[in-house]
C-alpha cells in the first residue's frame, strides 16, 4: 500500500499538477501549418521517432521528408519543447495561493505554575487580486516560448531546404565535371591520333591533357564540396551518427515557379512569422507586468486569527497550625481557620482569563516606497518590446526583399543559361571538335571552346544553388508558406516585362 501511495502522494505535490501535453499538440499544429510538413516531434512519442525515421530515410529522401525528419529528429528542436514545459509549470504556480502561516510558541513562568501559550493562523491577501494578472503574464510568456519554438521550427526546415538544395547543387557539379572530363577525352583522343598521324606536334596533346587534369581536380573538388554539404544537411537532421545509408531524390526546384510580389510577400510576412508574434505576446506580458507592479503598491495585506493562554502562577501551600495559631490570636481564643466555600473558589475561579483570541490583519503601508522604481522599470520594458518589435518588422522586410531579389534575378538567369549560354557552348564546342577533327582549325580553338562550356556549365550550376537557397530562404523569411500568386498579381516573370 506504502509503495502506491507514496509515488502517488510526490506525483500530486509535484509536476503532474503540471500538464503541457495541450500545449506541445498546439505548438505541433502550428508548425505543420507554418512549414507543411505532416509530422513534428512530439516529447510524448518520442520512443517512436528513430522507427520513423528510419522509414523516411529508406528509398531515398524528398526535400519534403527531409523537413519532416529535422522537426522529428532535431535535437535542438527537441529540446526547446522543455522550455514549453517550463513555461507551463509558471503559469500554473502563477494561480497558487501563497501557503498559510501558521504559529506556536510555549512560555514558562519563573517559579512555577502555568505555562503560556501563544498560536497564530495568518494568510496572504494580496494573491486575490495578483493572481489572475500573475496568470496573464505567465500566459502570455508560455505563448511567446510556443511561437518561439515554432519559429524555430521554421528557420530550421528552411535551412534544411537551403543544405539540400546544396547537396543537389555540388552533385550536379559533380555530374558536370564528370561530363566534361568526358568532353576532354575525346578531344585527348582526336589529338593523339593527330600526333600518332603526324599531323600535329605534341604540344597540342600536351596541351588537351592539361585541360584534362584541372577536370580531374573539378571533379574530385565537386565531390569534396557535395561530402561536406550531406554532412552539413545529416547534421541538420539529427543523423550525423547514423550508420543507415541515404540519398536525396528530388531534383532543384524550377526556376519557373512564381514569385508573388513584394507586397504580398510582406504582408504574408508580417503576419505569419512567428517571431513577430512572439514579440507581440511579449508586449502583452510586460503590459501585465506594469499591472501586477501597480497592485504591488501594498505589498501585504495579512489576514489572520491569534490565540494565547496566559499563564497563572502556582498557589502557594498552606500550614494549619501556623493559620490555627494566627486566628486564634486574632480571635483572642482557639478559632480554626477560614476555610472557603466550593461556590467563592468557583467564583475566584471564573475570575480567571483562561485564554485569549481574536482576529489580526498586517498590512504593509507604502509611506517611503510606493513600488515607484518598479513601475517605471515596466513601462519602460514596454517602450522597449515595441521600439524592439518595429525593428523586427523592419528586419522582415529586409530579409523579404533580399531573398526575392535575389530569387528572381536568379531565376533570370537560370533561364538565360538554359534558353542561351548553355546551348551556344554545346554548339560552339560541336563545331570545334568537327572542324579540328576536319584539320581546318588547331587545338587552341577546341580548347576555348571546352573551357568557354567548362566555365559557363560552373556558372550555371551556381545560379541554381543561388536559386534555389534565395527560394528556401525567402520561404523562411515570410514565414514558412508562401502567399498564393493570384491571377492578378505579377509574376516574376511579368515583372521581368514591365
Amino acid at each position: 500500500m506504502v509503495q502506491v501511495v507514496a509515488p502517488a502522494l510526490a506525483c500530486l505535490l509535484s509536476a503532474c499538477a503540471v500538464r503541457p501535453q495541450p500545449d506541445y499538440d498546439r505548438t505541433d499544429a502550428l508548425t505543420i501549418r507554418q512549414t507543411g510538413t505532416s509530422d513534428v516531434y512530439d516529447p510524448a512519442t518520442d520512443a517512436l521517432v528513430h522507427d520513423r525515421v528510419s522509414q523516411l530515410l529508406d528509398g531515398g529522401l524528398t526535400a519534403d521528408e527531409a523537413v519532416q525528419i529535422a522537426l522529428l529528429n532535431n535535437p535542438e528542436f527537441q529540446s526547446l519543447f522543455a522550455q514549453i514545459g517550463a513555461s507551463r509549470a509558471d503559469v500554473v504556480q502563477s494561480g497558487l495561493l501563497s501557503n498559510p502561516i501558521v504559529s506556536f510558541s510555549v512560555i514558562f513562568p519563573e517559579g512555577g505554575g502555568r505555562s503560556k501559550l501563544n498560536g497564530g493562523f495568518t494568510q496572504e491577501l494580496v494573491d486575490l487580486w495578483q493572481i489572475p494578472v500573475r496568470k496573464q503574464v505567465a500566459a502570455a510568456e508560455l505563448d511567446r516560448v510556443i511561437f518561439s519554438v515554432v519559429q524555430r521550427g521554421v528557420e530550421i526546415a528552411g535551412q534544411v531546404r537551403v543544405n539540400y538544395y546544396r547537396v543537389l547543387a555540388f552533385a550536379k557539379a559533380e555530374e558536370y565535371a564528370i561530363e566534361n572530363v568526358a568532353i576532354i577525352d575525346r578531344s585527348l583522343a582526336i589529338s593523339e591520333k593527330r600526333v600518332r598521324n603526324g599531323e600535329t606536334s605534341s604540344l597540342d596533346a600536351n596541351l588537351v591533357r592539361a585541360t584534362w587534369t584541372e577536370a580531374q581536380l573539378d571533379v574530385l573538388n565537386a565531390k569534396r564540396d557535395r561530402q561536406v554539404a550531406s554532412a552539413a544537411l545529416a547534421q541538420v537532421l539529427g543523423i550525423s551518427r547514423w550508420t543507415q545509408p541515404w540519398q536525396l531524390a528530388d531534383e532543384l526546384p524550377s526556376s519557373a515557379t512564381p514569385i508573388a510580389d513584394d507586397a504580398a510577400l510582406l504582408a504574408t510576412g508580417l503576419v505569419e512569422r512567428m517571431d513577430a508574434q512572439a514579440k507581440v505576446r511579449q508586449i502583452d506580458a510586460a503590459k501585465s507586468e506594469l499591472t501586477r507592479q501597480y497592485l504591488n503598491i501594498f505589498p501585504s495585506v495579512q489576514l489572520g486569527a491569534g490565540y494565547e493562554r496566559p499563564d497563572t502562577r502556582g498557589v502557594p501551600g498552606r500550614t494549619v497550625l501556623a493559620d490555627t495559631a494566627r486566628s486564634s490570636v486574632a480571635a483572642g481564643a482557639l478559632t480554626a481557620p477560614t476555610i472557603d466555600s466550593r461556590g467563592q473558589r468557583a467564583m475566584l475561579e471564573r475570575q480567571i482569563v483562561d485564554f485569549l483570541s481574536g482576529p489580526s490583519i498586517q498590512v504593509t503601508l507604502p509611506v517611503f516606497d510606493q513600488n515607484q522604481a518598479r513601475i517605471a522599470r515596466a513601462a519602460f520594458l514596454i517602450e522597449q518590446r515595441r521600439k524592439e518589435l518595429e525593428s523586427l518588422f523592419d528586419l522582415v522586410a529586409d530579409q523579404i526583399q533580399e531573398a526575392a531579389a535575389i530569387a528572381r534575378i536568379a531565376a533570370e538567369q537560370v533561364a538565360f543559361y538554359e534558353k542561351e549560354i548553355l546551348p551556344l557552348a554545346r554548339s560552339n564546342l560541336q563545331a570545334a571538335e568537327q572542324a579540328y577533327a576536319a584539320g581546318t582549325q588547331d587545338q587552341l580553338v577546341v580548347l576555348d571552346a571546352q573551357q568557354f562550356l567548362v566555365i559557363r556549365r560552373r556558372a550555371y550550376v551556381s545560379v541554381l544553388r543561388e536559386y534555389a537557397v534565395a527560394y528556401a530562404t525567402l520561404e523562411r523569411a515570410v514565414g514558412g508558406r508562401m502567399p498564393t500568386v493570384t491571377a492578378t498579381q505579377p509574376t516574376t516573370q511579368d515583372a521581368q516585362l514591365n
